[in-house]
């Protein structure tokens, strides 16, 4: 008999939660994999926007069990009426939402537990900056506005 494999948090999957947290209030889609149109080719996330994320650099620290991970956010947003005009205003309200959250907490002190899918236990984020302000990406042939921007975030895993 195997034991199963446990499952822990990763840079991601509490950078997705974090996050999250911050833009759930406007429905604003979270994800890794930005989802495209529906069969009758509307982008459902288009009117709220959508955060992406990848990890730059997750470096693991030998002595205690906290990381100080990179994470690279794109902010999309797409208009889902007749106009074909990037909705930038909507891209740059969600990356500022996500800066100004940076500031709610004191400084050194956010201590935010955030819950992470089924299976996997909760993480604490103690810190989170915004390492670059958001930067336009040239538009593709669905005229998405594209934003990206950096982030670091200081979190570990809380046991089970």
């Amino acid at each position: 008999m195997t034991t199963p494999l446990v499952l822990r948090a990763n840079a991601e999957l509490v950078t997705a939660a974090y996050v999250r947290t911050i833009v759930a209030a406007f429905s604003t889609a979270v994800g890794a994999v930005l989802q495209g149109p529906d069969d009758q080719g509307v982008v459902q996330w288009g009117p709220t926007g959508f955060v992406q994320f990848t990890t730059i650099s997750d470096p693991i620290n030998l002595t205690v069990p906290l990381r100080h991970s990179v994470v690279s956010l794109d902010i999309w947003a797409a208009n889902t009426g007749s106009s074909k005009k990037p909705p930038w205003n909507l891209a740059y309200s969600i990356a500022e939402t996500i800066i100004e959250a940076q500031f709610d907490r004191e400084w050194g002190d956010n201590h935010a537990v955030v819950s992470l899918p089924a299976g996997y236990p909760d993480a604490r984020v103690t810190e989170f900056s915004i390492a670059n302000g958001p930067k336009r990406t040239p538009s593709d042939q669905s005229d998405f506005a594209h934003l990206t921007m950096e982030c670091g975030i200081s979190w570990h895993g809380l046991s089970a």
